[in-house]
């Protein structure tokens, strides 16, 4: 007669059912746990991408300029491929592939690097950069995954800045040629257009007179939240909006109405662009005024050009200069003899290019002048 163990049947199933049960324990904490830490690879390899990107985009906003002044773009293909393998490298990812896109971020179908030592494409406006890192698991070997691939893309654009963000602009603008005095101190009207990479003496003449340089006033005789000092249309106010600007986002070309500054002529006024020497400023050029107000196309201003206060100005384009010096108080004699008798000026060498805002595509009718930058699309 035969007897049947059961016993010893229920124990393995119980014994499968147990291993089973294990494993999937292992495997949800595994989800847990390897997710985050896959969540956070993810993260990081999106951050290096996007600096991939942006390095590659930066080389092409230097070009943006040049092709506007009618020079040899500065680098070559293979100088943005160096560039873009470089940011990937140090931000740990591995560049799967570099293309050539358009400001609106479409693919050119050429990739990067694959010119060499010749200029970018002339439609060449972005760098769409594709990025991995590979990383081990903690748990996730249990069910047969060792190593997890985080991949992920970008497409950084370069173009010109049509709009600077709020608190980046110190409150002075630029005629769109360069002005000087007479031995008097009178201004004499300009007939050269600025260019970067110069060093310039900025005059700010004693008898100021249309298109002079113009002190701004952002909120144009509206009193803002910051301390008295800063309040008001005076030189407290002007000093402060220097030190700290407090601009709203100005978007070019446009017309604003921003002189309202009172006394320039002041040792606070000079304390306070001093902070800013050896640092870049963001500054507007503007190439109309007008008392009356904002003009459309094809009108003309019937009141008269303005001269500082109560004046409308068109914003045509920005600069970015690195002060060197301030001269607004005391001899002129730094400034040299073009300056005149009695007046002031401050010393920048202008740059084209300069870091966030929003961007506008490149018609080819920009200053070589126009600032420029880079911008994230995607």
């Amino acid at each position: 007669m035969l007897r049947l163990d059961r016993s010893r049947d229920n124990r393995g199933q119980v014994l499968v059912i147990v291993a089973m049960g294990l494993i999937v324990f292992l495997a949800m904490v595994a989800l847990v746990i390897d997710g985050g830490h896959a969540w956070g690879k993810q993260r990081d390899t999106q951050n290096g991408t996007d600096a991939a990107a942006e390095a590659g985009a930066v080389l092409l906003a230097l070009k943006v300029a040049d092709k506007a002044a009618g020079n040899t773009p500065p680098n070559t293909d293979s100088e943005v491929l160096a560039a873009v393998q470089k940011v990937a490298a140090d931000n740990d990812v591995a560049l799967d592939s570099a293309e050539y896109t358009t400001f609106e971020g479409d693919g050119l179908g050429i990739d990067v690097g694959s010119l060499g030592n010749v200029p970018p494409p002339d439609e060449a406006e972005g760098v769409l950069a594709t990025a991995s890192s590979e990383f081990d698991t903690f748990l996730a070997g249990v069910i047969g995954f060792n190593q997890l691939t985080a991949t992920t893309d970008a497409t950084a654009v370069a173009g010109y800045l049509i709009e600077a963000p709020g608190d980046s602009v110190i409150p002075v603008t630029l005629p769109v040629t360069v002005p000087f005095c007479d031995g008097q101190g009178d201004l004499q009207d300009g007939t050269e257009e600025w260019l970067p990479e110069v060093e310039y003496t900025i005059a700010l003449c004693k008898n100021e007179a249309d298109g002079n340089i113009g002190w701004l006033d952002w909120d144009a005789g509206n009193r803002d939240e910051r301390t008295d000092d800063c309040r008001g249309n005076g030189t407290g106010e002007l000093a402060c909006s220097i030190e700290e600007p407090n601009n709203p986002p100005l978007l070019i070309p446009g017309w604003f109405y921003v002189a309202e500054t009172g006394n320039t002529n002041s040792g606070q006024v000079q304390e306070a662009m001093e902070t800013w020497i050896g640092r870049d400023v963001l500054i507007p050029i503007f190439d109309a005024t007008c008392k009356d107000g904002p003009l459309e196309e094809g009108e003309t201003c019937e009141a008269g050009e303005g001269n500082g206060q109560g004046t409308w100005y068109h914003f045509k384009d920005w600069v970015s200069i690195t002060l060197t010096e301030v001269h607004i108080q005391g001899s002129n004699a730094p400034c040299g003899a073009s300056v005149g008798a009695g007046s002031g000026c401050f010393k920048g060498i202008f740059r084209n290019f300069m870091g966030p805002g929003l961007l506008g595509g490149a018609t080819g009718e920009e200053s070589p002048l126009a600032a420029v930058g880079t911008q994230l699309i995607q």
